[in-house]
């Protein structure tokens, strides 16, 4: 992980993105899904779409913009349940995106 949040803000968000999956992917057949460890990985993977999602949907491409809002979205219902605020607001964002698509 000491990886990802330098290439992260470095502005290399494709990079950082890229290893934190492939480490979440390594633990989660190490440790199982449920682990903290995966968790807390998944939650950066997270973060890192969510950011990527915010500057695509500020250069006005929603379509680029759903899929990674959508993408937020699932990690954050599996890891913190539907009910989270932080799930609502990437639902929030799908619906958002998709109105501006038609």
């Amino acid at each position: 992980m000491f990886f990802s949040n330098p290439l992260h803000n470095a502005g290399k968000r494709d990079e950082a993105e890229q290893v934190f999956r492939s480490l979440a992917d390594v633990q989660q057949r190490l440790l199982g899904m449920k682990h903290p460890d995966v968790i807390s990985t998944r939650s950066k993977l997270a973060v890192c779409k969510w950011n990527q999602a915010i500057s695509l949907w500020n250069q006005d491409n929603a379509g680029a913009a759903l899929s990674q809002f959508e993408n937020v979205a699932v990690i954050r219902a599996d890891i913190l349940g539907n009910d989270h605020p932080d799930t609502k607001e990437a639902y929030e964002m799908v619906t958002a995106c998709q109105r501006l698509l038609g």
